[in-house]
């Protein structure tokens, strides 16, 4: 897949506020790993704390978002694709929030999850960790998850009930991690008090993109 078609799954995600049900527009730019860049407008539907992207980039391409504080994280490529926003913790934990496509669009629609250091997790975030969460339909779950760094990216093996494999990005303490099919796409957004977006992107067996999208029209 050439980075343009990439690009048109990429393009930008999330408001400032979040109004259930609400709808608004962005203007994207961004820069391509190679060089040379694109732009396009982004949609984005807000249902409770569920945000669904449409991204019109030259061709029309789908994402899922969840908010955690100043963070936005993004998992994109369509009804194979789930994310985690994390934030690292002061003991060096991570504490996240996640979803899948399958949400409900009311009631609880998002999991949460804990993860605390193992021994011997010294080195950033690196290493192994015991985690604990809940389904979104409230029912808990334990397990491991370690996390190894792979040339620009991280990447994350959960065994819980359920075994996953996903990767992410990391800026500042916020991470963006996407699990699912092999073609998901995972963003990892600064939101500021404009509700405007800076960002990176990634896919697999690519290197790292920048993304900046500024809001057209809010509620």
């Amino acid at each position: 897949m050439r980075w343009v078609l990439i690009l048109n799954l990429l393009a930008a995600a999330a408001t400032a506020p979040v109004y259930a049900g609400s709808q608004t527009r962005y203007s994207v730019e961004g820069d391509n790993p190679g060089g040379g860049g694109y732009r396009g407008t982004l949609t984005v539907n807000t249902t409770g704390d569920i945000h669904r992207l449409v991204w019109e980039t030259g061709s029309t391409s789908t994402g899922l978002g969840v908010r955690l504080g100043d963070a936005l994280a993004v998992a994109v490529g369509g009804d194979e694709c789930a994310g985690v926003a994390y934030r690292v913790n002061a003991e060096g934990g991570l504490e996240g929030v996640w979803a899948t496509p399958k949400a409900p669009a009311v009631g609880k629609q998002l999991g949460s999850e804990t993860a605390v250091p193992g021994v011997g997790t010294t080195q950033g975030l690196a290493g192994d960790y015991v985690v604990s969460g809940s389904n979104p339909d409230g029912k808990p779950y334990r397990g491991g998850l370690i996390v190894f760094k792979e040339a620009d990216h991280w990447r994350f093996s959960w065994r819980t009930l359920n075994n996953f494999e996903g990767y992410g990005i990391e800026r500042s303490g916020r991470i963006a991690v996407a699990w699912g099919a092999p073609t998901c796409g995972v963003v990892l957004y600064r939101v500021d008090a404009k509700g405007n977006l800076d960002g990176l992107w990634k896919y697999r067996g690519g290197a790292i993109g920048a993304e900046r999208a500024q809001v057209l029209a809010t509620p």
